[in-house]
């Protein structure tokens, strides 16, 4: 038997190595499962027409953070995730009048959303909105052993800005409203991530590469 063939098993890679080849900047072990956030979403509302999109916009400096958050005005809702047992959270940013806009498709009209206009009971819909999110994501398993959580609501803006972050943009549209969100993953996240990862043991091979290789 030729040497070539001998080697041939090396060209068979599990597809989840194929995946963290997409997905340099932090090799997610699974891709983010946004079709089971939006159906969940559509469940929770009763909205069929509800529809989640993101778009990932790359890495921004701090500088170009701080100007973005700035020019949405006042208003600004932040909200701090924990993904346990990591160090560095991730944050998520809105604005009022976003929230206000989807209370009012998702709850029926201004009528019934008028009631969540003061600020608290507003940044409270804003905080159960949120912790359906998350709980979906928990309930996904997306990079387990990791466990994610809300972390502190309206954290200072300073604190997001401060590095360096990838951005990803979210929309979520009910009829003709669109909301719209953005989510920032700071380097420093982006470290402990590969750091916890690094120091897992490595997956079992699939059954098909260990028939290769026996």
């Amino acid at each position: 038997m030729s040497m070539t063939a001998d080697l041939d098993w090396i060209k068979q890679i599990d597809d989840s190595l194929i995946e963290l080849g997409k997905r340099p900047a932090f090799a997610f072990p699974t891709s983010f499962p946004w079709e089971a956030v939006e159906r969940a979403l559509r469940e929770t509302f009763e909205r069929e027409d509800l529809v989640l999109s993101c778009a990932e916009k790359g890495w921004q400096s701090s500088s170009v953070i701080q100007e973005k958050l700035q020019n949405l005005g006042p208003g600004i809702l932040s909200l701090a995730i924990q993904v346990s047992p990591l160090n560095v959270p991730l944050y998520f940013v809105t604005t009022e009048r976003d929230i206000t806009l989807l209370m009012a498709d998702l709850l029926g009209g201004d009528e019934r959303a008028s009631y969540f206009l003061e600020h608290a009971l507003l940044e409270g819909f804003y905080h159960y909105f949120a912790a359906e999110i998350v709980r979906v994501v928990e309930k996904s398993a997306f990079a387990s052993p990791l466990s994610f959580r809300l972390g502190q609501l309206a954290p200072s803006l300073e604190e997001i800005f401060k590095e360096s972050s990838l951005v990803t943009d979210l929309s979520l549209s009910v009829e003709k409203t669109t909301f719209w969100g953005r989510l920032f993953l700071p380097a420093r996240f982006k470290e402990a991530w590969k750091s916890f990862f690094k120091e897992l043991p490595a997956p079992p091979l699939s059954e098909a590469v260990q028939k290769s290789i026996s």
